[in-house]
C-alpha cells in the first residue's frame, strides 16, 4: 500500500499532507496541502543513523555515509559467516575495529540467489489483480 510518487520538499522545511489538514478534511478542490514547519508532525528522512557495540566495533567511530545495504553484508561479517557474492552493499569497515577486521577480512562465497517466488510468481487471480492496477495506475 505504499504510495507510487513521494515528495520531499527542499531540506524539509515543509510536510506534505493528503486528505487531512488540522482543522479537517482537505477542500474539495485541492488534492494536497503544503504546511510550513509550526504546523508539522513529523517526517521521515532518507539519513539515518548506526549505533554499534559489541566486540569488533570500533569505539567512537565517525563514519562514513554508508547504506542501508550495506547492514545484511557488516551483520553477516560480524556473526563470522560468508558473503553471499550475490549480495548488494558491502561491509561498513569503518564501523569495525581495525585489528580485527585485519585478522578476519570479510568472506565471500558464491551462492545461487534464492528462487523464493517459484516458477509460477502469481496465481491467474493475483495477474489479473495486478494487471488492473497497473491499469488503473494508467501504466497499461
Amino acid at each position: 500500500m505504499a504510495p507510487d510518487l513521494l515528495a520531499q520538499t527542499t531540506d524539509y522545511e515543509y510536510e506534505i499532507i493528503t486528505n487531512l489538514t488540522p482543522g479537517g478534511p482537505v477542500p474539495t478542490e485541492t488534492d494536497a496541502v503544503v504546511f510550513p514547519p509550526p504546523l508539522r508532525s513529523g517526517t521521515h528522512r532518507a539519513e539515518g543513523m548506526l549505533i554499534a557495540s559489541g566486540p569488533g566495533i570500533r569505539r567512537g567511530a565517525r563514519l562514513e555515509p554508508a547504506s542501508l545495504v550495506d547492514m545484511t553484508p557488516t551483520i553477516l561479517h560480524l556473526l563470522g559467516l560468508p558473503i553471499p557474492t550475490y549480495m548488494d552493499g558491502h561491509v561498513i569497515a569503518g564501523l569495525l575495529d581495525p585489528a580485527t577486521l585485519a585478522s578476519r577480512p570479510p568472506t565471500y562465497e558464491e551462492q545461487e540467489l534464492p528462487d523464493v517466488a517459484g516458477d509460477e510468481p502469481y496465481s491467474d487471480e493475483e495477474a489479473t489483480e495486478v494487471e488492473k492496477h497497473l491499469r488503473d495506475l494508467g501504466y497499461v
